[in-house]
C-alpha cells in the first residue's frame, strides 16, 4: 500500500489564476507583429504550459520565420507585467481548496512555467503567496513541460517522494509532465474538452469545487 499523499503541487496559469488568456492574448498581438496570425484560443490549446522560448521556436519555425527568439521572449515578459495588472482573477474554487488543504496539513507547492516576477504578481494580487511552502518557476529547470523536471524539483525542495505528490494541471503538457514525474494528477478540464487519452490524469474535474480531501490521499 502506498504512502498517504501529503503534497499538492499546483500549476499556476489556468489552475490558480485565470491568467492563461492573458499570456495568449499578448502572444497573439506580438506574433501579429511578425506576420503570424494565431488566435489566443489556439495558442492556449496547443502551447499552454510549454516554456516561452520553446513555444516561440516551434511557432516561428512552422511559419518559416527567423527572429531573435530571446528578444521576442524578453519583450513578452516586459509587456506582460503591465498587461496583467488589475486583470488577475482566481480560478473558481481554488482559494477554498487551498484553505482546506492547509487546514489538513498538506504541503503546498507551485510549479509554473512562468517567470518568478510574474508568479509573484499573481500570488500578490490574490494575497496567497504565504500559503505555499515552495514556489518553483520555469527558469529553474533546463527542460520545461512536458518533461517532468519542474515537478521533480518542487518535490525535491519539499523533501517529498514523487509518489506522495498530487499535481493539479489544466494543460496537456502539464498532465503528461506530472505522470512522467511519477505523481498522481488531477486534470482541471473546465472547458469540457474531449481527449481523455491525451490527458493521462488520474482524476478529471470540471471545477476545483468538486475536489475533496480524500481525492488527495
Amino acid at each position: 500500500m502506498g504512502k498517504k499523499i501529503t503534497t499538492v503541487i499546483f500549476d499556476m496559469d489556468g489552475v490558480i489564476s485565470d491568467s492563461q488568456p492573458i499570456h495568449a492574448e499578448l502572444e497573439e498581438l506580438l506574433l501579429k507583429e511578425h506576420g503570424i496570425d494565431m488566435a489566443a484560443a489556439d495558442l492556449t490549446r496547443e502551447y499552454a504550459g510549454v516554456p516561452d522560448r520553446q513555444c516561440a521556436e516551434i511557432i516561428f519555425a512552422k511559419h518559416g520565420k527567423e527572429v531573435d527568439l530571446d528578444g521576442f521572449v524578453e519583450r513578452k515578459w516586459l509587456k506582460i507585467m503591465e498587461f496583467a495588472k488589475g486583470r488577475v482573477v482566481a480560478i473558481e474554487g481554488v482559494l477554498d481548496l487551498i484553505q482546506k488543504l492547509k487546514a489538513n496539513n498538506f504541503q503546498l507547492a507551485i510549479a509554473s512555467s512562468s517567470k518568478p516576477e510574474f508568479i509573484d504578481l499573481i500570488l500578490g494580487e490574490l494575497k496567497i503567496k504565504d500559503k505555499f511552502d515552495v514556489i518553483t518557476a520555469g527558469n529553474e529547470v533546463e527542460k520545461g513541460k512536458p518533461n517532468p523536471d519542474i515537478f521533480l524539483l518542487a518535490a525535491k525542495k519539499l523533501g517529498a517522494d514523487p509518489a506522495d505528490c498530487t499535481v493539479i494541471e489544466d494543460a496537456k503538457h502539464g498532465v503528461i509532465a506530472a505522470k512522467r514525474a511519477g505523481m498522481k494528477c488531477v486534470w482541471l478540464n473546465s472547458l469540457g474538452q474531449p481527449g481523455q487519452n491525451e490527458y493521462p490524469a488520474d482524476i478529471t474535474v470540471k471545477s476545483l469545487k468538486e475536489l475533496r480531501i480524500q481525492d488527495f490521499v
